[in-house]
């Protein structure tokens, strides 16, 4: 069975930016180059933070995913992440990506999904896990600071929009997650089993195991303390190549990667000298002579 997987498509950006879309189709073509993928992949996966269910802009990840599995000719799984929610109400938003009806496409939050293919039964657990904020080792000092500072607690509302959402409501949504997922485990299945959930632990096993393709790096002008690591402990060495990049007005890096083999020596030194490396020689030259 063949899988392509990918999140943080983050439509509701990339529909903003001047860069020509790759298709016609939108939002589809806001977001990575399908064509190589027409009628070759059994099953989209998209894991997250793909576009805003409320929005009056072509960002609806609901079209992306429905969009996708008609140009792939394949299902599509969603398991939308907090993005998706973003300047709506959590409760009303979930429901509305639960109960969505768009051909080819089923979303999952607590969900499972069977996909077969051939003699394979692939068994698709989906589920947004939030956080634990036990990344510091102080919970309560992570939840109020992430109260002030994240704007997941400040762009994301319940119960129609009568309240925030709150870090203990994403604390509450992690732990039900997990819960749920450790039941689902534990129960028989006859064949593989794939666990969405969206986290940065993901990475590092899909990093490890060569099964990244691609990586796209947004680099934001800010320093906030201490944090996760993109690549962690453990991560096996290896080259990249930086294959696009550019930035937005506001100092955004959006950077483009492949894999690119092992890792070489030598040195990353510019083979052409800048106008002020020139003079700078030239100077030391003349110390010398």
């Amino acid at each position: 069975m063949r899988v392509l997987y990918f999140s943080d498509v983050h439509i509701e950006i990339r529909e903003r930016e001047t860069s020509a879309p790759w298709c016609g189709t939108l939002p589809l073509g806001y977001g990575p180059d399908l064509s190589p993928f027409a009628g070759a992949a059994d099953l989209l996966v998209l894991a997250g933070d793909i576009g805003r269910v409320r929005s009056t802009r072509n960002v609806s990840p609901l079209t992306y995913a429905e969009q996708a599995a008609d140009f792939l000719g394949c299902r599509v799984i969603l398991v939308p992440g907090n993005h998706e929610y973003y300047r709506g109400s959590f409760d009303e938003d979930l429901a509305a990506l639960l109960t969505a009806t768009q051909p080819g496409v089923t979303a999952l939050d607590r969900g499972e999904a069977l996909i077969a293919s051939g003699a394979i039964r692939l068994r698709v657990l989906g589920a947004t896990l939030w956080t634990d904020y036990a990344a510091i080792g102080d919970r309560d000092a992570a939840m109020a600071l992430a109260e002030r500072e994240i704007d997941d607690h400040h762009l994301i509302r319940r119960y129609g929009g009568a309240a925030p959402f709150l870090p203990m409501d994403a604390l509450s949504e992690h732990l039900l997650s997990r819960a749920w997922l450790a039941g689902r485990l534990r129960e028989p299945h006859d064949g593989p089993t794939l666990i969405v959930q969206g986290s940065t632990v993901l990475i590092q096993t899909l990093l490890r195991h060569g099964l990244v393709d691609e990586i796209r790096l947004m680099i934001f002008p800010l320093v906030l303390g201490p944090g996760k690591k993109l690549f962690g402990d453990g991560a096996a060495p290896g080259a990249l190549k930086l294959v696009s990049s550019r930035t937005s007005s506001t100092g955004v890096v959006m950077a483009t990667y492949l894999p690119d083999g092992a890792v070489r020596t030598g040195s990353f030194q510019s083979d052409e000298a800048n106008e002020a490396e020139v003079a700078r020689r030239k100077a030391i030259e003349g110390e010398l002579a």
